[in-house]
């Protein structure tokens, strides 16, 4: 990883170029399938004589006692082990190498592009052959031993592995994190530089082929970055929460120095970018918001839902603005349905059913579920229904005392309805009706007698009247007129004699008084007060016919009836 120094007037930085693999793209373009096939024969024999020559230079300077185990005398020295010890022995040892072998397989399967990691191969490979001698000559625990410290060793290396991509991602993530927070330097420049000093570590690190080294230099340069995201954390919220009191106070320029400061820091932060959207109308929010809570104090629940709403509509993020329009919506409903349910409790209670009825209809349409607001009205209908009735009713009675038939039968048909087989109002009809047929009966019969004494036929006219009479309602008085009719009818209620002459061989009659007879002489008849046809009838002669008009008070003439003219 090369390193440039960039220098500023004011700081310096150090750059680091991360990519292990430079010029890695040509050397690997220059291999053929001679030198591929070369490395497969020659590969392991380069790998065995490496191996030797580390060993040979290795007995060489620390004498040849450093791969063996304990000189034959030692051996013949010590203490002889017991049977138990000998076969736990066996078996630590027999685990520890095939672990060792297993661990040795999954080695041969990673990845080994940098030198250091061959060397390290082979120091494993040499560590599994002093292991596998040691058990060879029955040094059990200097086998375990050697096996315990080559499964760390193996261990070690298989982290390596994952290490070093590990610390090459790790690498670029901290370069970019770095970058990132190259506009957050002022809080804490000194974190920036202990990041830009780990990264370069561990990019010689990497490239010395100390891995693990390399990525806890990053781990501690990503701590030192934690440090200062921390920092930028706690300055954004402090600012985010200045801001926010800010908008809750209606502070207009606090409101955007804060959220400015906190995009200057994160210019992506969606928060202070809505609280900086929100301050530009936080002022006049916050002048509804003051309208809106003084006139809910007063009641005025309409006119402060209003102003919640219109601040809503500048502030769709103003909770303050939304709670407080449902809240005065509420309340209106319920100030409405409070006040609608008192009216129709009131009414009730004066039994007004038609009012209390109205009114507990609006407290429905705020609130449509209130059972008990039903059953009021389902009360208030039936009472309704009850007193209607009786309403009905008492109007027929009322009418039929002051004789007034036809206002009678239309209430108790009123009542019917309601109740379509109401017995009183049965009865009430039948009892109006009857008058009515009544008063008919005797209209027309005095009209009757009234026409029948103009035509001069009393005695019709008095029966008339007296049928009249009889048909009249006890209550009912006379009419001048039926007075008037009656005097004239009692006055033409007499007989009138009249006299008249014949020949003895006439035959006279007078309607409906004298049959027809012969009249020698003269002749009185006593006739009540009329019209009559006198008829005279002589076989060979002509009928003679007189008029005769008979009235009381005035006694008619004498007259003659004779037939004298021959028919023919």
């Amino acid at each position: 990883m090369p390193e440039e120094t960039e220098s500023s007037p004011t700081r310096k930085r150090r750059v680091i170029h991360w990519n292990p693999d430079a010029g890695k793209e040509l050397q690997r373009s220059r291999w053929t399938v001679k030198r591929i096939a070369a490395w497969i024969v020659l590969g392991p024999i380069a790998l065995l004589l490496v191996a030797a020559v580390v060993i040979r230079g290795t007995k060489l300077v620390f004498g040849p006692q450093v791969f063996g185990g304990a000189s034959a005398a030692a051996v013949v020295a010590a203490p002889p082990e017991s049977a138990a010890v000998t076969f736990d022995n066996e078996n630590k040892a027999q685990f520890a190498h095939d672990k060792a072998k297993a661990g040795l397989a999954q080695v041969a399967k990673l990845p080994q592009n940098h030198p250091s990691q061959l060397a390290q191969r082979v120091v494993l490979e040499k560590g599994m052959i002093d292991g596998e001698a040691l058990l060879d000559r029955r040094d059990l625990v200097g086998a375990i031993a050697k096996f315990d410290t080559l499964n760390r060793q193996i261990d070690e290396y298989i982290e390596s592995i994952s290490a070093k991509q590990i610390a090459q991602d790790g690498f670029n993530e901290i370069m970019r994190r770095i970058k990132e927070l190259e506009i957050s330097r002022s809080l804490m420049p000194e974190a920036l530089e202990s990041a830009n000093t780990a990264a370069a570590e561990s990019s010689r690190y990497f490239k010395e082929g100390s891995f693990l080294a390399a990525k806890r230099a990053l781990e501690s340069g990503f701590a030192e970055l934690d440090k200062l995201v921390q920092a930028r954390t706690d300055l954004i919220g402090s600012n985010l929460l200045r801001g926010q009191q800010a908008l809750a106070q209606g502070n207009k320029e606090a409101a955007l120095s804060a959220f400015t400061a906190v995009l200057q820091l994160t210019p992506g932060n969606e928060d202070a970018a809505a609280g900086l959207k929100r301050a530009e109308t936080v002022d006049r929010v916050h002048a509804l918001l003051l309208q809106a809570d003084g006139l809910e104090k007063q009641g005025q629940f309409k006119a402060a839902a209003d102003s919640y709403r219109k601040a809503f509509e500048l502030d769709a993020l103003s909770a303050r603005a939304q709670e407080g329009q449902s809240r005065a919506t509420r309340l209106e409903k319920d100030s409405r349905y409070d006040t609608a349910v008192a009216a129709a409790r009131a009414a009730f209670a004066r039994s007004d059913w038609q009012t209390a009825i109205e009114q507990a209809q609006s407290a429905l349409q705020v609130y449509p579920d209130k059972a008990e607001i039903r059953t009021l009205i389902t009360t208030a209908q039936r009472n309704d229904h009850v007193d209607t009735v009786k309403r009905a009713l008492q109007k027929g009675f009322t009418a039929e005392k002051a004789y007034e038939w036809s206002p009678a039968i239309a209430a108790y048909r009123e009542v019917h309805a309601l109740e379509p087989n109401q017995k009183e109002a049965t009865d009430g009809i039948v009892r109006s009706g009857t008058m009515l047929r009544a008063l008919a009966d005797y209209s027309a019969l005095i009209d009757q007698s009234e026409k029948l004494e103009q035509q001069a036929e009393f005695r019709r006219a008095i029966d008339s009247y007296n049928a009249a009479l009889g048909k009249k309602p006890a209550y009912l008085p006379l009419e001048d007129r039926v007075v008037q009719l009656n005097k004239r009818l009692q006055f033409q209620n007499t007989h009138v004699p009249v006299t008249f002459t014949s020949d003895n061989a006439t035959m006279v009659s007078i309607s409906g008084i004298l049959e027809p007879q012969k009249v020698s002489g003269s002749r009185t008849v006593q006739i009540p007060p009329g019209d009559y046809n006198v008829v005279g009838r002589r076989k060979g002669y002509q009928d003679v016919v007189l008029k005769l008009q008979v009235r009381a008070g005035t006694k008619p003439p004498v007259f003659q009836v004779v037939c004298s003219v021959r028919a023919g």
